[in-house]
């Protein structure tokens, strides 16, 4: 049995390194894309709560000390279905997409300990966005397009240890991958070839979090818990290469690329701060749960590279 989880666990990751995670969203235009927030189908029912919640047969993506409470061998994996509607007042257009949430399998260390690990993607890059400048008639003089895809996924494994009957510890370490393509198509009226400068970038690296969760019996079978996590910020390594070059359109759209104008190679990083997140529950063991959470960190800031224009663009 366990021979088959692993055989579809490699199986899978297998298909999520070589394929592109679907997404169309603006939001997706800064940064590693739009980002995912890690939790399992049972933590989004609950609103994506999680870091002092624990349980003895389910999966928590939030805090890895709650596998110090697991007792079962457990494998899941969830599928995400994304529909975004963008609505400026006059025109909307909306957008579907399915894809692979999590792969996961987790497993109780004897009485005291558990042990996770699996495959998740983390953010998702896919946007067309144009800008356009006009004369006073209304015809368009240049018009800019800046469009992107690829994404970011993460392979992790996770450990929970009791420490205390009432206190847990844990520790978690991911290592983050993909591959994201920014590119910028300038076009002006009258002038038969277009410019492009493209970005192709490979992003690698690593992060830690240590997490730990208190629980205390109440009267009437209530548990008190409380949780706290702290992601220790690190950097995404990114390579690859630019290019800027002059091309032309066929009649119906494609691309045709003409001379190489500059080529160079991109070393930076994407500079992924400090996370804390803090959260306090109370419920009644497998009957329900109610809690509350506050998470903090900074945005992400890139160094070395691109990236992405701050230019003003239009949908």
């Amino acid at each position: 049995m366990i021979k088959n989880i692993l055989l579809v666990f490699l199986l899978i990751t297998s298909l999520a390194t070589s394929a592109q995670r679907t997404n169309s969203s603006p939001y997706s235009f800064f940064g590693i894309g739009e980002e995912f927030n890690p939790v399992t189908a049972e933590q989004n029912a609950m609103g994506g709560i999680g870091v002092a919640f624990s349980h003895y047969k389910y999966l928590n993506f939030a805090n890895p000390a709650a596998y110090a409470d697991l007792r079962y061998t457990t494998y899941s994996f969830g599928v995400l279905n994304n529909k975004l509607t963008i609505d400026n007042g006059s025109e909307s257009q909306s957008t579907n997409s399915t894809s692979l949430s999590y792969f996961a399998l987790a497993f109780p260390l004897g009485s005291k300990a558990g042990m996770s690990f699996g495959i998740q993607p983390i953010s998702s890059v896919g946007y067309s966005l144009v800008n356009e400048t006009l004369d006073g008639s209304g015809g368009i003089i240049e018009r800019s397009i800046f469009s992107g895809e690829g994404g970011v996924s993460r392979i992790y494994t996770s450990l929970g240890i009791k420490i205390f009957k009432k206190l847990s510890i844990g520790f978690e370490a991911d290592y983050s991958f993909g591959n994201i393509e920014n590119s910028i198509t300038n076009q002006i009226a009258g002038i038969s070839l277009s410019t492009k400068y493209k970005e192709s970038t490979i992003v690698r690296g690593g992060s830690v979090t240590l997490g730990t969760q208190y629980k205390k019996v109440l009267k009437k079978d209530l548990v008190l818990s409380t949780g706290a996590t702290l992601k220790v910020g690190n950097d995404l390594k990114v390579t690859g290469d630019e290019y800027l070059y002059s091309l032309t359109f066929t009649n119906v759209g494609n691309e045709f690329g003409r001379d190489t104008i500059s080529q160079s190679s991109i070393s930076g990083n994407y500079k992924l701060p400090l996370k804390a997140t803090l959260g306090v529950g109370l419920g009644e063991m497998d009957k329900w749960y109610v809690g509350v959470e506050y998470e903090n960190q900074e945005a992400i800031e890139t160094t070395g590279f691109l990236n992405t224009t701050n230019a003003p663009y239009q949908i």
